[in-house]
């Protein structure tokens, strides 16, 4: 029996109003869009490869595969034409910290859509004969990353930064642990960690929150509250390395202890990656590949967890390029820690960024995602004009601070072909 459609949206509700806390835990937060068509939905579960234990790395990717492969209500094809009937398909990733499964859908589906996301996440089955296939799929995902200089270098990279910590494990885990998983583990690790402390449920369209609500104490309420997961911050390894493989070019990392998710320096880390490596206007950008033409590819990133975070640096060359490359890098690094930035080069940072924010909510699922992150990372809903008030805030001093603080030390790692 399919679920009763759900009611409309009202009118006056707005982004302020409060995240709705099942008794078991499980957070429920909506986004009513009136007189839209589509629905979007999705599932958020704080369980990523930073709360794998000893023996465990890579179960958490390996699980997110799993629950397409049957519920206790439908086949693995059952679900493959369910959602094909809704004219949509489920997308799910594993990050390091958080597992998310997404849909959007019409508005009419949106009751059978949640309820599909439920099973899955709530009441799969794990069949024997899907894991051995799955196990196979998840290994050759993984020989992909590893025929990928870039992807291999910065799992590499963030290992050695974080050592010894299960955030710098790689995400799609250890193929002895892979290959030995058994159904029993992935039920026990289904059990401990999809709980109702861990889920977050997010509705954004054309829907009345208290029906959704309603529904979601129906499909989620069986589960266990269990506990929040926690895990201390990794500490930061400074150092260098060299590596070999079957490459042509010379490619070089460098990671620096990034700003947290919750870190209010953020903004002024995101206006100063913008103008060190985020943009085709950057240092790294301009130098390196503009005007030296030593680099195709150069970059640098903000990776950023619940309380901590890395600061990325990329860029391929020539190998016999590599030594000067990593000197202007080395330049420009000195220059905007020593010296901070331009004026000119902090308000271009700034509008642009601010143009990327206020465009970021134009989709249902954009707005959806955003509201979930906010609530998993700082238990309310953000108002725009907070962040817009928080990016004006990253004028000069406060990136030139953000620079000398996080770039003080680093990591370096590079992959060169075998004959160097």
């Amino acid at each position: 029996m399919s679920p009763p459609p759900l009611p409309c949206a009202q009118p006056e509700r707005t982004e302020s109003d409060p995240v709705h806390v099942l008794d078991n835990g499980v957070r429920v937060v909506v986004r009513p869009e009136p007189g839209h068509p589509a629905v979007a939905l999705g599932v958020w579960v704080e369980n990523g490869s930073r709360y794998e234990g000893p023996g465990e790395g890579g179960l958490a990717h390996l699980l997110e595969h799993m629950l397409f492969k049957g519920t206790r209500e439908r086949s693995v094809r059952d679900l493959a034409e369910a959602m094909d009937r809704m004219g949509s398909e489920v997308d799910a990733w594993t990050g390091r910290e958080l597992t998310a499964y997404t849909v959007e859908v019409l508005r009419e589906d949106a009751p059978e859509a949640l309820h599909l996301l439920a099973e899955m996440t709530a009441r799969p089955t794990f069949p024997e004969e899907e894991l051995a296939r799955e196990r196979q799929v998840v290994a050759a995902e993984a020989a992909m990353v590893r025929e990928d200089p870039e992807g291999w270098l910065f799992d590499e990279l963030v290992g050695e930064a974080w050592p010894r910590h299960p955030a710098g494990a790689p995400i799609l885990g250890l193929p002895e642990v892979i290959g030995g998983t058994t159904r029993e583990t992935l039920v026990d690790f289904h059990r401990r960690h999809y709980t109702g402390g861990r889920i977050l449920v997010g509705v954004a369209g054309d829907v009345d929150p208290e029906a959704v609500v309603e529904q979601c104490a129906r499909e989620f309420g069986a589960l266990p509250a269990g506990e929040r997961p926690a895990s201390p911050p990794p500490a930061f390894a400074p150092g260098s390395s060299f590596r070999h493989g079957h490459v042509e070019q010379a490619h070089l990392g460098r990671a620096a202890p990034g700003p947290a998710r919750t870190d209010g320096a953020r903004f002024a880390a995101g206006v100063a990656n913008h103008v060190l490596g985020g943009s085709v206007t950057s240092r790294l950008f301009r130098e390196l590949r503009e005007e030296r033409g030593l680099a195709y590819a150069v970059y640098s990133e903000l990776d950023t967890l619940r309380d901590c975070g890395l600061w990325g640096i990329y860029l391929a060359c020539p190998p016999e390029e590599r030594e000067r490359a990593g000197e202007l890098v080395d330049g420009i690094l000195r220059g905007v820690v020593e010296e901070g930035l331009e004026a000119p080069e902090v308000e271009r940072a700034r509008h642009s960024l601010r143009s990327g924010l206020l465009r970021s909510g134009e989709t249902l699922e954009q707005r959806l995602s955003q509201a979930a992150g906010d609530v998993l990372y700082h238990g309310r809903l953000i108002p725009r004009e907070e962040r817009l008030d928080a990016l004006e805030s990253a004028d000069m001093r406060a990136v030139h601070e953000v620079l000398r603080d996080h770039w003080a030390t680093y990591r370096d790692m590079v992959l060169l072909p075998h004959e160097y």
